[in-house]
C-alpha cells in the first residue's frame, strides 16, 4: 500500500461543530486590539439588511450563536452553541460571510489577517461540502449550493429572474415545496413566451418542461379530486420526498431550456459568420 504524502494527509471531512468553534473563537476572541465581534458591532448600524435589529449580539440572539465567558485559562470567551449540523453551519457562514462586507479599510486595517483567515476558512469549508456565497446585491451575500447551470443562466436572464434562480438551490429551501413550486412557476411564466422558440430547437425538452409544470401543481392545482379536468392523481398521491424530486428535476428542465434557447441564438451568429465568410 502506497504511503499517503503529508498533504493527502491533511484531507479530511468537515466537522460542523469543530469548524463552528475554530471560527467563533477567531472572531469574538480578542487580539492587541480588541475582537473582530466588536469592530463588527461598531459598525452594525450601518448594514442596510439589518431590519429592525439594533444590534449584532441582537442578531446573534435570535439566530442563536451566542457566545459567554470561558472557564478555560487563556480564553476569556466561547460560543454557546453545541451540535451544529450543516444547515446550522450554513447559517452561521452566511451570518459572518455578511458582517464580513460592512468592513472598509479604514475599520479593518488591524484584523486585515483575522478577516482574510476567517472569510478563507469558511470558502473552504463550503468549498468541501459543494455550496458558495453568491452576492445577489451590493452587501447581501446567500450560499447556494453550486450548480454549473445555475451560474450559466443567471447572466442570461433579468436580475429579478436571477435572484429567483439562485433562491431554488439555497439550503433553506430544502423540503420547501411550496417556496420551490412558486419559483417553478416564475420559471415557467419567464420561458411561455419564448415556448414557440424552444420548440423549434428541442420540441422534446419544450414538450417535457410544460407537460411537468402544468401537470405537477405548479401552474394549476392539479391535487384538487373535484376538479376532474386539472385533477392528476399520480401527483396527487406522490409522497412529499418523491414530489421535491420531481420538483428538482423540473428546475434542471427549466435551466436547460434557457441555456437550450441561448445555444441557439449562438447558432445562429455563427452561421452568420459562416455566411459572410463564403459570401452565400
Amino acid at each position: 500500500m502506497a504511503r499517503k504524502n503529508f498533504f493527502e494527509l491533511m484531507e479530511r471531512e468537515v466537522n460542523f461543530q469543530d469548524e463552528y468553534e475554530k471560527i467563533e473563537n477567531a472572531i469574538i476572541n480578542a487580539n492587541l486590539y480588541g475582537s473582530l465581534d466588536d469592530v463588527i458591532e461598531k459598525v452594525f448600524n450601518e448594514w442596510k439588511y439589518r431590519k429592525n435589529y439594533i444590534s449584532f449580539w441582537e442578531l446573534r440572539c435570535q439566530l442563536n450563536f451566542t457566545y459567554s465567558e470561558s472557564e478555560e485559562y487563556g480564553v476569556k470567551y466561547e460560543p454557546d452553541r453545541k451540535s451544529i449540523k450543516m444547515n446550522d453551519f450554513l447559517t452561521y457562514a452566511e451570518m459572518i460571510l455578511n458582517m464580513l462586507t460592512l468592513l472598509n479599510e479604514q475599520n479593518s486595517l488591524l484584523y486585515t489577517s483575522k478577516i482574510q483567515l476567517v472569510r478563507e476558512t469558511i470558502l473552504y469549508d463550503l468549498e468541501k461540502i459543494n455550496y458558495e456565497p453568491i452576492e445577489q446585491n451590493k452587501g447581501q451575500i446567500m450560499i447556494v449550493q453550486k450548480d454549473a447551470a445555475v451560474s450559466a443562466v443567471v447572466d442570461l436572464v433579468e436580475t429579478d429572474l436571477a435572484r429567483t434562480i439562485i433562491r431554488y438551490n439555497h439550503y433553506l429551501l430544502k423540503g420547501d415545496i411550496e417556496a420551490k413550486k412558486e419559483i417553478l412557476r416564475k420559471i415557467a411564466d419567464a420561458l411561455e413566451p419564448r415556448r414557440r422558440e424552444l420548440e423549434s430547437v428541442n420540441k422534446s425538452l419544450a414538450s417535457d418542461f410544460f407537460l411537468l409544470v402544468n401537470k405537477m401543481n405548479i401552474r394549476h392545482n392539479n391535487c384538487d379530486a373535484s376538479d376532474k379536468a386539472k385533477y392528476v392523481e399520480a401527483f396527487a398521491k406522490m409522497t412529499k420526498k418523491q414530489k421535491e424530486n420531481w420538483y428538482d428535476e423540473i428546475y434542471q428542465q427549466g435551466l436547460m431550456a434557457f441555456l437550450t434557447l441561448e445555444q441557439a441564438e449562438r447558432n445562429k451568429r455563427i452561421a452568420e459568420f459562416k455566411k459572410n465568410l463564403t459570401g452565400k
